[in-house]
This record gives C-alpha cells, structure tokens and sequence, in this order.
C-alpha cells in the first residue's frame, strides 16, 4: 500500500494504491463525525484492506459546521468525487468503476451527493459516473422525519441543516430519489439502533421504487462505532458484505 497526500486540509484528499499494476477500481471514502468533526486520516483497517485487493482507496475531507453549514459539505464532497474521477487514471485507478463509502455523517453525505445531482453537475460530472454508494449506520435520509422521531440533539444538527423543514428537505437524500437521474445502487448497513434501521428500510424502499437496486444489511452485534472500526478486518460480516457488493457492480459500465 502507497499513500499520496498528507494535507490537513478540509478540502483535500488522500489517496492510497496498491504497490503494482493499473487500472485499478477506485473508493473514496467520507467519514463521520456529525458533520462537526472528523477527519480523513482516520480509516483505520480501510485502506489496507482495500488496496489488497486490488482498489485505489481515496479518503476524502469536507469543511465542518459550525464554520460552514449545508450545503458546502456536500459541495465539498461533490468537488472530491470530480477531482478523483478526473485525475485517479493518474494514479493508478480506473474512472470508469468508482465507488462511495461512507460512514454516520459522511454516509449521509455520499447518499445526499448520489441522489441531488445538483452537486456534482454543478462541478462537471454526474451520478452515473458512480457504480455504487455504500452507507454505514446513518440515520439522516429523511431529516424531518429523524426529528419527529427523534429529538435529541435537534439544536446541534439544526445548526448545521438550517432551522425550517424545507432546508431539512434539501439535505435529505430521500427527497432527491427519482428515475432516470442515474443514480447508482445503494448498500445500506445499519445496526440495531431504532432510528438508523427504520430509515434505512424506508430509504432502500424508495430506491427500488424508483427503479434503483437497493439492499439493507443488519449488522448483528455492531454499534455505531464498532460497525466503521472493524470493516475490513477479518471475519467481519459487514466487511463481507461490502465485497460482494463491490464484486456485483464492479463491470456494470
């Protein structure tokens, strides 16, 4: 594994390649932290475990609330993916078969990114450019409906949303899902948290109802954190998961 990049950043990228060959299928990934905090270097057993087999491995940051608030993590976000697709061939990866990963705040963001195509044509590409987006125990896809069912750490989250419903709207990815807009399949983990498995059920509903492939895997014996520490180690059910998404959608351009 090589990696390319140190900056600190929040609007920078790190890229890590397998040793040898090309042309190797790229996933980038965004992480947690509320929106707030969080930053790239922290990929724990990713990068390793991806560039094993054979994948360019791309951890991206965003700038925080409360510097910022939506929609310039999304817009960040959208700049990352169009940087990577336009430079990755560069650095060993392939274009053609990209993929997002992402994780509580960043699964929210590559969901948002996926489905408003606002974002990534307002940077010069577009969601078919993707083959798959892959989400980890999030549980902002309907943002009013996170708040009717679940209060707590409301004002926090507001700050970074906005303070009506229409911009809870405008941040949910829910909202967004329709045919013929390319969006990609979804993979949909979650744990046994009540907020995190109704809205990925609802989510995945919307999805195959607009004619997107969508599937939902629960992550037995997982919590928040443990569910993103611990994909790509072995015997990780998750993990396994993962890769059998990625295996099915890997040549789907």
């Amino acid at each position: 594994m090589q990696g390319r990049g140190t900056s600190s950043q929040l609007n920078s990228l790190d890229v890590y390649t397998p040793r040898t060959g090309s042309d190797h299928p790229v996933i980038i990934y965004l992480h947690g932290g509320g929106w707030q905090t969080g930053d790239k270097s922290r990929i724990h057993s990713k990068a390793q475990y991806f560039t094993q087999r054979g994948f360019v491995f791309v951890s991206a940051n965003y700038r925080l609330s409360p510097a910022v608030k939506h929609p310039v993590h999304v817009q960040d976000v959208a700049s990352a993916i169009a940087y990577t697709y336009k430079n990755i061939r560069g650095m060993g990866g392939d274009p053609g078969r990209l993929f997002l990963l992402g994780h509580s705040a960043g699964a929210h963001l590559a969901a948002l990114v996926a489905t408003d195509s606002r974002y990534l044509k307002s940077v010069g590409v577009a969601p078919s450019i993707l083959d798959g987006v892959i989400c980890l125990d999030v549980g902002f896809y309907d943002i009013p409906q996170r708040f009717k069912m679940h209060r707590q750490g409301m004002h926090s989250t507001a700050t970074v949303f906005g303070q009506t419903e229409q911009e809870w709207k405008d941040a949910s990815p829910r909202y967004h899902v329709a045919p013929g807009k390319g969006i990609p399949p979804f993979l949909l983990i979650h744990t046994d948290r009540e907020i995190t498995k109704i809205q990925s059920e609802v989510f995945a509903r919307d999805l195959k109802s607009a004619g997107i492939p969508a599937f939902v895997y629960r992550a037995a014996g997982k919590n928040h954190r443990s569910l993103n520490v611990e994909l790509g180690t072995k015997g990780d059910g998750s993990t396994k998961r993962v890769w059998m998404f990625l295996k099915k959608y890997l040549n789907q351009h």
